[in-house]
């Protein structure tokens, strides 16, 4: 059992690492108004 439970888990983290980088990134950051905490955007 503690060698199926290693071998799961090498195989596990081989997997997490071995995922590419995101290419994105935040390029501008927007205040918004409001009178509250709360905001509502809508996009149409």
């Amino acid at each position: 059992m503690r060698r199926f439970a290693l071998v799961l888990s090498v195989a596990i983290a081989h997997t997490l690492l071995a995922q590419p980088s995101p290419a994105y990134r935040i390029t501008h950051t927007y205040m918004l108004g409001g009178d509250g905490s709360w905001d509502c955007v809508g996009v149409r």
